[in-house]
């Protein structure tokens, strides 16, 4: 039986275009792969980060990064730093779910200044803080609730799930952007949600495990987070054009309505509070209006509040050396350490002094 010329023809043109298929794609694969190796060797990306945590992890455990992670976090490869998060989704060393007897329990919440951008496990804010408490409190624990990019309305979230590990006390820490960071059309909290969203759903459900980490799926993940704190500083730009000084008072007074909250909250739950207010490195010449602001907010509302600008200022240090600068403006291992004595030295006289029978 012969086979008809055009069927022939058909079929040799299927396999002109399958091989021509898998030629691109076999491209495409080598250049991804190429561009992965320059990246690494250039150190131009990191081939691994932090992630949070997963849909179904978010049920499970109640911090908000994956559990069990090690990582030298190169986002900025002139400030690599370890870190590791642990079984409960914290940063820092493991420690037991249920509180045992007689512990001394802390949960310090905040954004990165807490979490400890750029600075090794080690000499994290809620690290030092530790050693100096038990120092009074031998079974003193600080936990790190720290996450980068947030503000007090997600902060309030962080603080409800933590509720769960039974604190004696949760310390707030605010920074210079917490206020105009409310301005934001869409909160730290909101985005993470999504983000498990998609993770969730195929495609991502299966690309995200195999991709997260390398070099170009974190680089796209920097890009993408740029793009985003660009449009958010754009639009506060207008915002700020448009309704100028209301727009200051507006956001102080959502500000202080949720920080009054985030208190009352946790006096109902029978849990001490602290407001601890870290300067930014450029605050350390003066005050800011906003860190005025707040910290006689803080006095007006009977709130426990801790400014460390006087500790900061009364070292005598330059701003070089209490903080990152100039490659980054976050706080030094040497800046929390004096941040770390000023607090502790509070906390002492008051709610640990109760606590611990000093």
């Amino acid at each position: 039986m012969s086979v008809a010329p055009h069927s022939t023809n058909a079929t040799g043109a299927i396999g002109v275009v399958a091989r021509g298929l898998l030629l691109v794609g076999a491209s495409v694969v080598a250049a991804l792969f190429c561009a992965e190796i320059v990246l690494r060797l250039l150190r131009l990306a990191p081939a691994e980060g932090v992630g949070t945590v997963s849909a179904r992890q978010y049920e499970e455990v109640p911090g908000i990064f994956a559990p069990n992670q090690r990582v030298i976090d190169i986002q900025k490869p002139a400030l690599p730093y370890s870190v590791r998060i642990d079984s409960l989704g914290f940063r820092g060393v493991d420690f037991p779910r249920r509180k045992p007897p007689g512990q001394f329990r802390v949960v310090m919440i905040g954004d990165s200044f807490v979490y400890g951008d750029f600075v090794d496990d080690s000499v994290t804010f809620p690290v030092q803080l530790e050693q100096r408490l038990r120092r009074a409190c031998p079974d003193a624990r600080v936990i790190n609730a720290g996450l980068g990019g947030t503000t007090i309305v997600d902060e309030a979230f962080m603080m409800q799930r933590t509720l769960s590990l039974d604190p004696d006390l949760v310390i707030l820490v605010y920074t210079e952007s917490d206020i105009e960071d409310l301005a934001s059309p869409q909160t730290a909290w909101q985005a993470l949600a999504a983000n498990r969203l998609r993770k969730s759903r195929f495609p991502l459900s299966v690309l995200y495990p195999l991709f997260r980490n390398t070099a170009l799926w974190n680089l796209g993940l920097k890009v993408v987070a740029t793009k985003r704190v660009q449009r958010d500083i754009a639009t506060r730009h207008q915002a700020a054009a448009r309704d100028g000084v209301g727009m200051i008072d507006t956001l102080r007074e959502r500000y202080g309505a949720a920080l009054v909250s985030f208190r009352d909250t946790l006096t109902s739950h029978g849990v001490r509070f602290v407001f601890a207010m870290f300067p930014s490195w450029l605050e350390l010449q003066s005050q800011s209006a906003d860190l005025t602001w707040v910290a006689r907010f803080a006095s007006a509302h009977a709130i426990n509040g801790v400014n460390l600008l006087p500790a900061l200022q009364a070292a005598h240090l330059p701003a070089a050396r209490l903080y990152l600068i100039p490659r980054d403006g976050h706080p030094s291992p040497s800046g929390y350490s004096i941040a770390a004595d000023d607090l502790a030295e509070n906390l002492v006289r008051g709610p640990v002094a109760a606590a611990c029978g000093h």
